[in-house]
C-alpha cells in the first residue's frame, strides 16, 4: 500500500505529528557537536566568564597556607586553660581580670605618690638656721637634701618641687632692689655617677635679703637632656643641689626648706 502524504498543520509543537525526515533534521540542528562547542567558546559571552591559569594561580596565592594557619594557631590558648591553675586568667562581667586570680603583691592600681623632706628616707644636709656658701657654678657644688624614691611598681615620671632660702654674699647697701655680683642656681639631679639628667631647676636672684625664698620646679627647658622625658622604672635617688649661677659667693640657708618629689604614673 502506498504511503499517504502528510497534509496536516506544520510541526510547530512537541505534540505535532512529524515525519522521520523532519525529526532527523531537527536532531542534527540541535546536536552538541565538537563544532558547536568550539563556536560557542569563541563567543564573547563564553570568554567573559573564563579565566586563564595566571589569574587562577594569583587567586590561589591569596589563600592561607596550612603552615601559616598552624603558626597562627600557636598564638592562641586552648579553652581548657581558661580559669585553670597555671592557665589563663578569666575576666569578670566588666572585662577585668578576676581579683582572685591576681597574684598577691602585684601592683594593680597606679596611684600617684609624693615623697618629701619629712619622709624617713630623706637626708637633709642644710637644717634650720644653718647656712652654706657656694663659690662656683659646678652643678653639684653643694648637696642640700637627698630623696630616695622606692620602686612604685610601674613606669613613672618624677616632678620635683622645692623652696630654698638664699642671698648673695655681702651686706645690703640699703636699697632692697640692689643686687650683688652673684646669683644662685638650684638643681634636682641624681647622685654623681648616675647621669647628669636635670629633673628640677630654679634660679635665685642676687639680692642681699636673706628672707627671700626661691622655687624649684620640674625642668622643661627646650634643650633639656632627652632622658628627662622618658618614663623611669625602678627606684631612684634625687638630690637637691645648690651652686652659683653667676659670679662667686652665694649663701643658702636651711630655714623654711621644702623639698618634695611627686611620683606620677607614666601613661
Amino acid at each position: 500500500m502506498a504511503g499517504l502524504r502528510h497534509v496536516g498543520r506544520p510541526p510547530d509543537s512537541d505534540a505535532s505529528l512529524m515525519t522521520v525526515k523532519d525529526i532527523n533534521e531537527y536532531n542534527v540542528s540541535v546536536a552538541v557537536t565538537e563544532l558547536f562547542v568550539t563556536d560557542n567558546l569563541a563567543t564573547e559571552i563564553a570568554t567573559a566568564v573564563l579565566k586563564d591559569t595566571t589569574y587562577v594561580d594569583a587567586q590561589d596565592a591569596l589563600r592561607a597556607q596550612k603552615t601559616d594557619v598552624d603558626a597562627a594557631d600557636l598564638n592562641y590558648f586552648a579553652t581548657t586553660t581558661l580559669n585553670a591553675a597555671s592557665g589563663v586568667a578569666g575576666l569578670d562581667s566588666e572585662g577585668n581580670v578576676i581579683s582572685g586570680q591576681i597574684p598577691a603583691g602585684l601592683v594593680t592600681d597606679r596611684v600617684a605618690k609624693a615623697y618629701s623632706a619629712t619622709a624617713p628616707d630623706t637626708e637633709v644636709f642644710l637644717t634650720t638656721g644653718e647656712t652654706q656658701q657656694v663659690n662656683n657654678s659646678s652643678i653639684r657644688n653643694f648637696k642640700i637634701a637627698s630623696l630616695v624614691i622606692p620602686d612604685p611598681g610601674y613606669p613613672w615620671v618624677p616632678l620635683p618641687f622645692a623652696m630654698v632660702m638664699g642671698k648673695t654674699v655681702g651686706t645690703s647697701p640699703g636699697d632692697r632692689w640692689t643686687e650683688g655680683d652673684a646669683s644662685g642656681k638650684l638643681l634636682v639631679m641624681q647622685p654623681e655617677g648616675d647621669g647628669d639628667t636635670i629633673y628640677g631647676y630654679g634660679l635665685c636672684t642676687g639680692v642681699y635679703n636673706q628672707n627671700r625664698m626661691y622655687a624649684v620646679v620640674p625642668y622643661a627647658a627646650q634643650d633639656f637632656d632627652a632622658g628627662a622625658e622618658d618614663p623611669l622604672e625602678g627606684g631612684i635617688t634625687l638630690d637637691l643641689y645648690g651652686s652659683c649661677y653667676e659670679g662667686s659667693g652665694y649663701v643658702f640657708t636651711g630655714t623654711g626648706l621644702f623639698y618634695q618629689v611627686l611620683v606620677l604614673p607614666a601613661i
